[in-house]
């Protein structure tokens, strides 16, 4: 609402004439200050602020001063808000019912406009339309005249041009910022209408006379109970005396914990991971979690690959085989969603794949991926369709589609886009997208591609880092990207569906070392990060990723945390140190 004595103080002339305009006995020459509060729409706010005293309503629902618009239509054929959309044409019907509103409110002053009623139901405007007299009427009611034949005004009973309706979308805002304003104050709404009052004991906003709406919720949204419709009272507490969260208010969850089934307690603090099991493995730099099964792969400077069975608190580990095939380093080890498949990349410029046995104790390689001109440094699964993609020294990115048992591979597009090499590639959990991090030239990339994998595009480029960038993980199931840089922040980003639009949505500081890698929670709202400051660090972040804390902090005593993996069913984290791996219990 606007307070008018401080427009009334600025547009003196304009309040004069507008009286005059409106009539009365004599010429309106003396106007004693008073503060009026009216609602912001009744001002031309989009081109002089001024208070309307020829208001039309354009084809976009829209009401402007006549003079700015007819001025703006010379040279403009779309509409002059924010949206900027095409009018269909620049025809304009005069808003009447605004014009009586403003004169009862300004010069009569009413708290309420009669003109909000409609003059069919002689309710409360709920969906206001206006038709090609200028005047407005309840949507229903007006289109039930129009369909028992009439093609006459109800206002006036002239015959109309057309009966084409369009809604009168600044009377629609006007009772609603009178109804926020006046309405839920429990307030009546002037003391001209003072007694209007239904049978029923509701006035025009549906308010009892006690402040509480016909739903039954007061101006706050509680019933007469104290509590609201969610079923929580003013503290925030259920009648069992739990939150929204589950916890009641000494801090104790539903499940008879300090802690909720995701880990976190009331303050939203994860509770404090516990090291459960230590590998030392020589030069060891990735691992990864079968999608199911307690079986753990790492990669080894020997040129191999090592399978570890856990057990089910991950408390003990036992080496069931080395898989041995690459004639370099192993750089990457990842497994199919469907846990029946392992891939492999190499220094040797290789990726392999790997058929697993049904309990994860034995694999064997039943294909190589030898298109790539130089090293590769990682590669991944798609969960949806059977395509694979790789990352290189050679600057590309690869697709390669494969046969159900991995035993036949084609490369079926090379992405190439990217000034430095691809480090990493990560595919969307379900949708066609890919993102790749380019380390040297600071950025990372989105790529949309056919369900085959035959057409690939870079669709985004993730610019904001300013150095060079490492990691990149999806959320599993919103569209929330995270990257990690060798700036020592962490960045989320939003994306739209297709991947086309990306935004940064927060920067995270608190590291004081490159971010080796990020893996994101299963169900929880939760990533880790590991870094070269010899931390890992665990972030709570908020639905959209436009907020994140962090939560817990973890320290390698004097070692880089190059790789990191959440498991997808266990409470298990497993974090990769210079010669050690340490499994996490996150219960």
């Amino acid at each position: 609402m606007s307070n008018y004595k401080i427009k009334y103080l600025k547009y003196k002339n304009k309040y004069l004439q507008l009286k005059n305009q409106f009539g009365g006995e004599g010429e309106y020459t003396e106007i004693p200050e008073h503060n009026i509060s009216v609602p912001s729409s009744f001002f031309d706010n989009t081109f002089n602020s001024d208070l309307f005293s020829d208001p039309v309503v354009a084809t976009d629902g829209f009401t402007y001063q006549r003079a700015s618009i007819v001025q703006w239509f010379q040279t403009n054929n779309i509409s002059p808000i924010l949206t900027r959309e095409k009018l269909v044409s620049k025809n304009l019907i005069p808003n009447n019912t605004l014009k009586r509103a403003i004169n009862e409110m300004v010069v009569l002053k009413a708290s309420f406009p009669k003109s909000f009623l409609c003059h069919i139901t002689g309710k409360l405007f709920i969906n206001p339309v206006i038709t090609a007299d200028g005047e407005t009427y309840e949507e229903a009611a007006i289109k039930d005249w129009f369909q028992r034949g009439n093609n006459t005004s109800p206002y006036t009973g002239n015959v109309l041009s057309n009966i084409k309706l369009l809604l009168n979308k600044t009377i629609k805002s006007s009772i609603e910022e009178i109804r926020i304003e006046t309405g839920k104050s429990g307030k009546k709404t002037s003391v001209e209408y003072d007694d209007i009052y239904s049978d029923d004991g509701y006035n025009w906003f549906d308010i009892d006379k006690e402040g509480f709406f016909r739903d039954g919720l007061d101006k706050n949204g509680f019933k007469i109970d104290g509590f609201n419709k969610e079923g929580f009272n003013k503290d925030g507490y259920n009648i069992e005396g739990y939150n929204k969260y589950g916890f009641n208010r000494d801090g104790i969850h539903k499940n008879g914990t300090n802690y909720d089934n995701d880990g976190f307690n009331r303050e939203g603090l994860i509770k404090t991971p516990k090291c459960v099991t230590t590998l030392k493995i020589h030069d060891v730099s990735f691992v990864a979690f079968h999608p199911s099964e307690p079986i753990l792969a790492t990669n080894c400077s020997d040129k191999t690959v090592k399978l570890w069975r856990l057990s089910s608190d991950g408390s003990a580990a036992c080496c069931v085989t080395t898989l041995i095939g690459h004639s370099g380093k192993v750089t990457f080890v990842t497994f199919h969603p469907s846990g029946s498949l392992l891939a492999t990349s190499s220094t040797d410029n290789t990726a392999k794949l790997w058929r697993l046995s049904h309990n994860g104790s034995a694999a064997y390689c039943v294909a190589t991926l030898a298109e790539h001109s130089k090293c590769v440094n990682s590669v991944t699964f798609h969960s949806k369709v059977p395509l694979l993609a790789t990352g290189s020294e050679d600057n590309t990115a690869k697709l390669w589609r494969f046969s159900v048992d991995g035993s036949t591979v084609t490369c079926v597009a090379t992405l190439v886009g990217h000034k430095s090499r691809v480090f990493l590639v990560v595919f969307h959990p379900t949708a066609l997208l890919l993102a790749t991090t380019g380390t040297w030239d600071l950025t990372a990339k989105l790529w949309r591609f056919s369900a085959d994998g035959s057409a690939a595009s870079c669709v985004a480029t993730l610019e904001g880092h300013s150095a060079m960038v490492f990691s990149v993980a999806f959320h599993p199931t919103a569209n929330i990207l995270a990257t990690g840089s060798d700036d020592k922040t962490v960045k989320l980003w939003n994306f739209s569906p297709n991947g086309s639009i990306v935004s940064c949505v927060t920067t995270l500081h608190g590291h004081n070392g490159c971010i080796w890698c990020i893996d994101f929670h299963p169900t929880a709202p939760l990533f880790v990060t590991g870094s070269g400051d010899y931390t890992v660090k665990f972030w709570r972040y908020s639905h959209n990723g436009s907020t994140a804390i962090c939560v817990d902090t973890q320290k390698e005593n004097g070692c880089a945390i190059y790789s990191l993996n959440f498991h997808k069913k266990l409470h298990l984290l497993a974090t990769v140190a210079f010669n050690r791996i340490k499994l996490w219990s996150l219960k």
